[in-house]
């Protein structure tokens, strides 16, 4: 049970770690804050949430079943495939839920 609890706080460490690259490599102004909240959108959520679902669902699900079990191109396929999903994720973002940023205005559909 310790062994597990260790690993969960190392876990949250390591993510908290990884989130806070943004913050701190993203150029501001001298003297503003550190953590500003407009700089935690909704996208910044879903794409964050996104890529740790991606981790746990390759750790304990995709790898345990493909990779374990010698099926390289099924594995391979399905990476590029979450990829592509993963790259696509600001347009359908865009279009179920309106502009990445706040202030941003929403952008008509083209006519073919």
């Amino acid at each position: 049970m310790k062994k597990l609890t260790v690993q969960i706080i190392i876990h949250i460490a390591a993510w908290m770690c990884f989130l806070m690259l943004p913050f701190a490599f993203y150029p501001r102004p001298q003297g503003d804050s550190f953590f500003e909240m407009k700089s935690i959108t909704p996208y910044f959520v879903v794409n964050t949430l996104f890529i740790i679902a991606f981790y746990y669902v390759n750790i304990y699900l995709i790898i345990p079943r493909l990779l374990n079990e010698k099926k390289f191109a099924a594995y391979s396929l399905l990476i590029f495939g979450l990829l592509v999903v993963y790259s696509c994720m600001p347009r359908i973002y865009h279009a179920l839920f309106g502009p990445i940023f706040p202030n941003q205005p929403r952008t008509p559909a083209r006519q073919g």
